[in-house]
């Protein structure tokens, strides 16, 4: 059975690999079986949930600035971080730590 470009197939069927292969040519995903592999969470195998960090944002022509908080939320392609007892949350995704305008240390 062919796919039109654009939709998506439950996670729950099955890929042959030549299906597989075709539908993550066309829409650029890949299937939860083609990925068991990869990690888990962002910074690894092991969630980071209510570990402290220390995040610096780089931000353009501006000084860096430093914050303290808790993570709260970790999932492979995003974390957010809760910021004291005012609860102010952001969230970074992996771009913004590759491309060099944040900067994440745990504690």
């Amino acid at each position: 059975m062919k796919e039109e470009a654009g939709v998506h197939r439950a996670s729950t069927e099955k890929f042959t690999p030549a299906e597989g292969s075709m539908f993550r040519q066309k829409t650029g995903c890949r299937d939860q079986h083609y990925r068991e592999d990869a990690r888990k969470y962002f910074f690894g195998q092991q969630s980071m949930i209510g570990r402290k960090a220390k995040i610096r944002i780089f931000p353009k022509k501006k000084k860096p600035k430093s914050k303290q908080g808790v993570i709260v939320y970790d999932s492979r392609n995003m974390i957010v971080v809760q910021y004291g007892k005012s609860g102010w949350k952001e969230s970074f995704t992996a771009t913004d730590i590759h491309d060099g305008s944040v900067e994440i240390s745990l504690s």
